[in-house]
């Protein structure tokens, strides 16, 4: 579906809270990553509200050379996809932020970082305390899984040490794991109380 189409389905002169009501079947219904982000342009257009949803698009000058290195961590596939086609933009979905590849790569280096890429715990994205959504890849199917920071010292943890701190998401697809972060933020943006 394309903006368009949703434009369309959503009609033009619905107030926000028909709006937010359809936008959620909506947004579950998108199978593709270009899909994710025609309909984040089209929530901002069409709500204009920052705080649920902010895109900060910049150029990647070493894109290739940083994509390659998130191939060298054995990041998924699907990540990487995400990375290939919207890496260069850093998208904050209220309280869980999509970084740029630079950003991704930048934190590579880092020992927190390192010390969970060498465990085979590849950090995807952050929340807005720091935290992590982490893929476990020494499973046989590898799972999103959520670190706090403060609890996993990383560096000095085992791997059975760091395996053990991790909460399951219950999510294997990176897709599904940010449409529901991003309808989880629509949700606790716009519902009363």
């Amino acid at each position: 579906m394309n903006s368009e189409e949703l434009a369309a389905y959503l009609g033009d002169d619905e107030e926000l809270d028909e709006f937010i009501e359809e936008a959620i079947p909506r947004l579950e219904a998108i199978y593709s990553f270009d899909e994710f982000m025609e309909f984040c342009n089209l929530f901002n257009e069409t709500v204009d509200n920052e705080d649920v949803i902010s895109i900060i698009h910049d150029t990647d000058k070493l894109k290739n050379t940083n994509i390659t290195k998130l191939k060298v961590a054995n990041y998924p596939a699907d990540f990487i996809e995400w990375h290939l086609s919207f890496g260069e933009n850093y998208i904050w979905m209220r309280s869980t932020k999509l970084i740029q590849t630079t950003s991704v790569v930048r934190e590579l280096e880092s020992d927190w970082f390192k010390a969970l890429t060498n465990n085979g715990f590849l950090v995807l994205t952050t929340d807005t305390s720091g935290n992590a959504f982490i893929v476990d890849t020494n499973m046989e199917v590898p799972e999103i899984k959520f670190a706090d920071h403060d609890d996993i010292d990383g560096e000095n943890d085992s791997k059975e040490l760091i395996s053990s701190k991790l909460k399951p998401t219950g999510f294997t697809n990176f897709l599904e794991f940010i449409k529901t972060k991003l309808k989880e933020g629509i949700v606790e943006y716009y519902s009363p109380g």
